[in-house]
């Protein structure tokens, strides 16, 4: 997965993003978020200098009765998206737990990805104004690299122009006898 560089990412008031400013947004189970909140420009510089940005997920919050979800979304090229959660509060003591798997074959040769994702949110209320919040996060995945298009793929004609940076003249490259020789 690709990161986000110059944006922050927060999650419940917690920094994801890295001390050099790359962050994974794609890291975060969106079906245990209640709300995303997107600051820019001069608002983002309230969470500290060079940002470009600001994303800042919250999280739902516990229901008060006990509540199971189950999820299954499906679409082309095999991909499929299963969830279940359940959330909760027994006494003083509220939860709201989350797991997920993300499969695809992808659209072309070599794409096909997987994630797997749990989260859990327990949180404790010692007294009336003392909470303790516990919230941990479990992701793992692995994606194939269909690597760049090959250079049938993507030219229909025999020959390119290709400019040489060095200097302004321009140097033709023979696709069909290749052998790399330019002329």
């Amino acid at each position: 997965a690709f990161g986000v560089r110059g944006v922050r990412i927060i999650y419940d008031g917690i920094p994801l993003s890295m001390p050099d400013g790359i962050g994974q947004p794609g890291n975060i189970d969106l079906s245990t978020i209640k709300s995303i909140e997107v600051m820019r420009g001069p608002f983002s510089s309230l969470y500290g200098s060079s940002s470009g940005g600001i994303i800042q997920m919250i999280s739902k919050e516990a229901t008060r009765t006990p509540q199971i979800d189950f999820g299954f979304m499906a679409g082309s090229y095999g991909t499929t998206k299963e969830t279940v959660g359940a959330s909760g509060t027994l006494k003083d003591i509220q939860y709201s737990l989350s797991a997920d798997r993300f499969d695809t074959d992808g659209y072309r040769n070599h794409s096909s990805s997987w994630k797997e994702q749990q989260t859990a949110k327990i949180k404790f209320n010692v007294t009336d104004s003392i909470k303790l919040t516990i919230l941990a996060n479990h992701f793992k995945s692995q994606a194939e690299d269909p690597l760049g298009l090959g250079t049938s793929d993507g030219i229909d004609k025999e020959k390119f122009t290709k400019y040489n940076s060095s200097s302004s003249s321009t140097v033709t490259y023979d696709y069909i006898n290749s052998n790399n020789n330019y002329y």
